[in-house]
């Protein structure tokens, strides 16, 4: 029986076994990936761990054609840093490329997308050390860029007004977007939770929005007031949601599969 009250056991680290360095570097992403299922992240969170990987693997490959744990060092992890400093080019690959006609060709990623690709990358490394695919955290002590604080820009009363003008509220579409700013601009929802608004969560009489768990942040509920001019919208797209579509099929008021495309 241990005595030490308040103190914290130190879990014992499972021993590296080297023929897991002959494991491929997919595989064990995998394996992390199915942990981290396994934890009850958001579908949105493990979609984000994939593409940072994504971006890791891909530079590697340029070297290594196949990548396997035993070639992941720290040295390989610096390297990776400072082609991500130095080397990347701004929108690579991308099909909507803004810098194609660019008279210069902007070299280096941001001190901040860096550090997310980084804070990804630690912790799907931090996962192969603690469960004995590495014999030293190649990751360990690497410290995140420092990065400048920024001051957050907000819209003029003129430019919410051209947005909200913008909409053509005698389609169904239009009126949907605008119904969807107004009840942004009066609440402050995050976008991820207002496009998860579901009838059942809305009272326009109360005046009252009940956001469960499921799509907070925090997993928490969380019950958010609107004005008297939201309700009004809101209760008039549920109608037209009415109107448009199935009643019996769920959906939610902003979006989904049955709805309209813009």
């Amino acid at each position: 029986m241990d005595r030490r009250k308040g103190r914290t056991l130190v879990r014992k680290r499972p021993s590296v076994d080297l023929h897991q360095h002959d494991l491929t570097l997919d595989q064990l992403f995998e394996r992390f990936y199915s942990f981290k299922t396994s934890q009850g992240l958001r579908d949105r969170t493990l979609s984000e761990h994939r593409k940072l990987y994504g971006y890791f693997r891909d530079w590697l490959q340029q070297k290594i054609p196949h990548p396997k744990v035993g070639d992941i060092t720290r040295e390989t992890v610096q390297a990776y840093i400072t082609y991500m400093a130095q080397e990347r080019v701004h929108y690579e690959g991308h099909t909507f490329n803004p810098a194609k006609n660019a008279p210069e060709v902007k070299v280096g990623l941001s001190p901040m997308t860096i550090n997310i690709r980084l804070r990804a990358l630690k912790c799907f490394l931090k996962y192969g050390y603690d469960h004995g695919y590495f014999e030293e955290n190649p990751i360990a002590g690497i410290k995140l860029f420092k990065t400048d604080e920024d001051e957050i820009g907000s819209f003029t009363e003129q430019q919410v007004q051209k947005l909200l003008k913008a909409c053509d509220r005698k389609t169904y579409a239009g009126f949907r977007d605008y119904t969807l700013m107004t009840l942004l601009l009066d609440t402050g929802l995050r976008i991820s939770e207002a496009l998860s608004i579901t009838n059942e969560m809305v009272d326009c009489n109360a005046r009252l929005i009940t956001l469960s768990g499921k799509v907070t942040k925090n997993r928490k509920l969380r019950q958010v007031p609107i004005s008297q001019e939201t309700a009004k919208l809101i209760k008039q797209l549920q109608q037209d949601n009415t109107h448009f579509f199935h009643p019996d099929i769920p959906f939610t008021i902003f979006k989904g599969d049955n709805l309209l495309e813009s």
